[in-house]
């Protein structure tokens, strides 16, 4: 006896559905791979933190703010960059190294 099939190319739909799946599954686990945490305090010229500097991810949305000691993190792509801004401050790019993940 021969086992019927659901496709015109001969593959039982149970070995589509689960190959589908499959990749379905690794490639989220590669989108899970771009993104890493990445951290750091933020200090003025004289070592002292700086509470409320904004921190956001160029091009995106993304971001956050250093808490009241002058901590923060945030999930990033590897290769983004990251602007510093805070009011009587010049604004600082830094790009993510793909190595580094703390940036104090």
């Amino acid at each position: 006896m021969q086992r019927t099939t659901n496709t015109k190319h001969g593959k039982p739909f149970g070995a589509r559905v689960a190959l589908m799946s499959f990749l379905l599954l690794l490639s989220g686990v590669w989108a899970m791979a771009q993104t890493r945490n990445v951290s750091g305090t933020v200090v003025d010229e004289t070592g002292q933190p700086l509470p409320g500097v904004a921190i956001r991810v160029e091009g995106t949305t993304a971001g956050t703010v250093t808490d009241f000691d002058g901590k923060w993190n945030l999930n990033v792509s590897a290769g983004s960059n990251l602007i510093f801004s805070f009011i009587g401050y010049d604004n600082k790019t830094v790009a993510v190294d793909a190595a580094q993940s703390k940036y104090d």
